[in-house]
């Protein structure tokens, strides 16, 4: 009985503290484009650490959105994702990204677009296990590579003063990742 008190506890005092700190992340996701002019002007309104902790956290959970309360448009547009290979001999060769077995990427696929974003912005310890998975499939249908690049290029939505001055939707943000280099043996699964 003791132990389910305390149970019971811990999870109170961890949704009193996650909580607030879930707020105060999307809270400060949603105000930095309001307040973008004043932080250009200062050095920063917070912490570069406690920014760097905001900026992760969003990532992580998923929930990283720049919008202001009057335009409301989703931060990317859309997202191309291709494999940027060198063969032995030199030869510059471009794939799919989609595994089993390397199919074109729709950026509809809300389950490989979300794993994509996280690449693109900071989780790139999960592309190297990806990369050795994609590689070896390459390689086994017989094109020997020496080293691959993931491509991700996001289309990134403008403020809608923007798009109304050029009727232009979004930009271009071009990432490179890698390169990546074949290692012996099976990757893991």
């Amino acid at each position: 009985m003791r132990g389910s008190m305390m149970t019971q506890q811990i999870k109170r005092i961890l949704l009193m503290v996650l909580i607030p700190l879930h707020i105060a992340a999307i809270s400060w996701s949603a105000l930095q484009p309001v307040l973008s002019p004043f932080l250009q002007r200062q050095s920063g309104l917070l912490p570069e650490a406690v920014e760097a902790w905001l900026s992760t956290y969003l990532v992580f959970t998923g929930t990283r959105q720049r919008w202001d309360l009057f335009t409301s448009l989703p931060d990317i547009h859309g997202c191309e994702v291709y494999i940027e290979a060198e063969d032995t001999y030199g030869n510059n060769l471009l794939f799919d990204p989609l595994l089993p077995g390397l199919q074109k990427f729709d950026d509809h696929q809300l389950r490989y677009f979300n794993f994509y974003l996280r690449l693109a912005f900071g989780m790139e310890a999960w592309a190297e296990p990806y990369m050795q998975r994609v590689m070896h499939k390459i390689s086994s249908s017989g094109t020997p590579l020496r080293q691959a690049h993931l491509v991700i290029i996001l289309k990134r939505t403008r403020f809608l003063r923007d798009i109304r001055k050029d009727k232009v939707l979004y930009y271009v943000q071009p990432r490179k990742l890698g390169p990546y280099r074949l290692h012996a043996g099976k990757p893991a699964t």
